[in-house]
C-alpha cells in the first residue's frame, strides 16, 4: 500500500502543485516591449526538456530546461514563462534529490510572483503562487530543513484561505504533518493528518485517507494517547486488513507491553499473508528515516526485533 510519509518527494509534490505547463504554453504568452519571439529551434529545445523529463531522463532534462532557460533570459520573455520553466527544473532537480539547486530555483520562482501573487485578503491570486511554496517545502525537507519547510507548507495553506478544511490541499497538510514530527510537533501533526483524512475521504480517495489515519496513529502514540492510538491500530486492521504497517505497529506495542503471544502472530500474518511483507521494517533507517515513524514506536519495534521485551530473556530475532 501507498505510505503518505514516503510521499516527500516529488509525485506527491505533482498532486498538492498541478502538473507543470506544457511547452506551448510557454510559448504563445503576452510579447511585452524588447520581448523577442524564440525561434523553431529554441523553442524545440523547450519541447525536449519537457519530453525528457516526462520520460524521467532527468539528467537531461536539466541540461535542456538550462540551457532553455538561458535563451529565455536573453530573449527577455515573460515572468511568467521564465516562472515555469524554473518551477519545472526545480522540479526536475528534486527528482534528481539536488535539493540547494532545486531550492533556489523555487526561491526565483516565488521572488518573480511576489509582486501580484497575493490579493489584499491574503488569499493566492493565482494557483501558481502557493504551489511554488509547496514545492520549496518539499526541497526544504530534502535539505532536512524541517523548520523551513513547515514554514512553506503553512504560507501555501493560507494562500488557499487558511484552516485545515474546504479549499485546502489534503497532500499539502500531509507534507505539513510529516514536517511537523520531524520537529517533534506531534500533537500539530495528529491534527493536520485528520484533516488529511477528511478531505480524502471527501475526495473518495480511500487509500489516502487510510494513509493519513493510519499517520494520526502513529502520532497519537508519540503524544502519550497510547490507549486511542491502539484502539486506531486496530480498527484500521479490521477494516484493511492487510495493512501491514499498521499490524507492525500493533505487534512493537504489544511486546513492549508483555503481550508476546499476540505480538508474535500480527508479526507473523505481516511478513507472511501479506504481499509487501515486513522486510522493510527490520531496516532501522528506514522505519525512522523513510517511513518516519515516531521515536517511541521505532523504539518498541527495535525492542520486538531485538526479542527484549517486558517478559521472559531474550530470544532469536523474528523471521
Amino acid at each position: 500500500h501507498f505510505l503518505l510519509a514516503e510521499a516527500i518527494l516529488p509525485r506527491g509534490a505533482e498532486a498538492a502543485a498541478g502538473a507543470p505547463k506544457k511547452p506551448e504554453a510557454l510559448i504563445t504568452g503576452p510579447v511585452g516591449e524588447g520581448v523577442i519571439a524564440p525561434t523553431e529551434e529554441q523553442t524545440e529545445v523547450i519541447r525536449r526538456a519537457f519530453k525528457a523529463f516526462d520520460d524521467k531522463r532527468l539528467e537531461e532534462a536539466d541540461r535542456l530546461f538550462t540551457e532553455g532557460i538561458n535563451t529565455w533570459i536573453t530573449l527577455k520573455r515573460p515572468r511568467d514563462e521564465m516562472g515555469e520553466l524554473y518551477k519545472t527544473r526545480g522540479n526536475v532537480r528534486v527528482d534528481l534529490k539536488r535539493f540547494p539547486e532545486a531550492k533556489e530555483d523555487y526561491d526565483r520562482v516565488i521572488s518573480l510572483m511576489s509582486s501580484d501573487g497575493e490579493r489584499p485578503d491574503g488569499t493566492a491570486a493565482y494557483m501558481e503562487y502557493p504551489d511554488a511554496f509547496v514545492q520549496r517545502g518539499l526541497a526544504n525537507e530534502g535539505l532536512g530543513d524541517w523548520e523551513s519547510a513547515v514554514n512553506d507548507y503553512s504560507r501555501a495553506i493560507g494562500l488557499w484561505g487558511g484552516g485545515r478544511g474546504e479549499g485546502i490541499n489534503p497532500y499539502t497538510l500531509t507534507f505539513r504533518a510529516n514536517a511537523l514530527g520531524r520537529l517533534g510537533r506531534y500533537s500539530e501533526s495528529v491534527s493536520d493528518y485528520e484533516a488529511a483524512e477528511a478531505l480524502f475521504l471527501k475526495e473518495r480517495d480511500l487509500k489516502r485517507a487510510v494513509d493519513s489515519r493510519a499517520n494520526r496513529a502513529l502520532s497519537l502514540y508519540e503524544t502519550g494517547a497510547v490507549k486511542e492510538a491502539v484502539k486506531a491500530y486496530r480498527e484500521i486492521i479490521r477494516r484493511s486488513p492487510g495493512y501491514a504497517d499498521m499490524r507492525i505497529a500493533l505487534a512493537a506495542h504489544l511486546w513492549a507491553n508483555g503481550e508476546q503471544g499476540e505480538a508474535e502472530s500480527q508479526w507473523e500474518f505481516a511478513c507472511n499473508n501479506i504481499s509487501v511483507g515486513c522486510k522493510k521494517y527490520k531496516d532501522e533507517y528506514w522505519v525512522s528515516s523513510v517511513r518516519r515513524w515516531p521515536p517511541t514506536m521505532a523504539a518498541n519495534l527495535r525492542s520486538f526485533l531485538g526479542k527484549t521485551g517486558k517478559q521472559g530473556a531474550p530470544t532469536a530475532a523474528p523471521p
